[in-house]
């Protein structure tokens, strides 16, 4: 204990002052290598006097002459103070080195437009990390909370105050529909909501954006004729029906691609799809974290919606 008392009554800074000055044996020398003024450099010489009750140095006609207690400090002082430097110094982050379970939960269709080539990278980068990919569900935050998950990249997500948030880009809302559906001739808000509608079962009125366009303009809904539990349902439903469904640019294009459908623009003003990266605060200084979150939010920051493609 009394070797604990003796350190925490010196500034460790000093130690690397003394370091220098005994390789030096200058304190013009010394204050150059340490960057301080040279006044600096005696002032922490005075301290160090006064810390081990010695004079440490001798003036001489060449420089300073150590006493015996600072020649025997010398042997050991160089690799205390290097293994100080380690010891605060922050290692530098290597993905490579990373190891352990990694879960992020997303939506199908963001993996899909944005995410699938970015967790390539990140598996390449980190070999030693084991990813998990999940759909997001009403439970997301609290799976974050316990820990059960790392990330989340989703939309319209609103963030608890104890999570961080990212956003990451607002995505249009189109229309999907039958690539022969006569409403094509005559596209607008009348045939939007004259149509039957399949929509999304996770949606609540308040987060359905056409829902609450009929509510603040006195409409009435557009007439609902299916409700799935995932985007990826809907595709196969438009096939050939009457029916319209309104979801991301980026799964329209990518749904058009693989089935007879059209991509039309919303005809109403209705508000983009933000899309966010979400995660707890105790992640947040993490450079593991840090590293996984900025490569996978840059992929949704920089990546194309419509994949290449023109509008079906």
């Amino acid at each position: 204990m009394q070797q604990i008392d003796n350190l925490l009554g010196l500034d460790l800074n000093l130690l690397k002052t003394l370091t220098i000055l005994l390789e030096e044996r200058h304190v013009g020398r010394a204050a150059k290598r340490l960057h301080l003024s040279q006044s600096a450099v005696s002032h922490a010489l005075g301290r160090l006097r006064l810390a081990l009750d010695d004079p440490l140095f001798v003036r001489t006609a060449q420089g300073l002459e150590p006493t015996p207690r600072a020649l025997a400090m010398a042997a050991g002082l160089g690799r205390v103070v290097g293994e100080l430097d380690a010891l605060i110094t922050p290692a530098r982050f290597d993905p490579a080195q990373l190891s352990g379970d990694v879960t992020l939960l997303t939506h199908d269709f963001l993996l899909s437009a944005y995410l699938a080539p970015a967790l390539n990278q990140v598996q390449a980068e980190a070999p030693g990390l084991n990813l998990t990919v999940d759909t997001l569900g009403e439970a997301g935050y609290e799976q974050l909370d316990d820990q059960r998950v790392d990330l989340i990249i989703a939309g319209a997500l609103a963030a608890k105050p104890r999570f961080y948030q990212q956003r990451l880009r607002e995505e249009a809302l189109v229309c999907l529909l039958d690539a022969g559906h006569p409403a094509r001739e005559a596209w607008g808000s009348e045939a939007l909501f004259r149509l039957p509608q399949v929509r999304l079962s996770l949606l609540s009125e308040r987060d359905d954006p056409l829902r609450q366009y009929a509510r603040v303009h006195r409409l009435a809904e557009p007439p609902l004729a299916m409700q799935v539990g995932n985007l990826g349902m809907i595709p196969p439903l438009l096939v050939a029906s009457e029916r319209v469904a309104l979801v991301p640019e980026s799964f329209a294009r990518q749904a058009a691609r693989h089935w007879p459908l059209a991509v039309l623009p919303a005809p109403l003003p209705l508000p983009a799809l933000t899309l966010k990266a979400v995660w707890h605060e105790r992640q947040q200084q993490s450079p593991a974290h840090r590293w996984l979150r900025t490569t996978l939010a840059q992929a949704v920051i920089s990546g194309d919606p419509a994949g290449g493609q023109g509008a079906a």
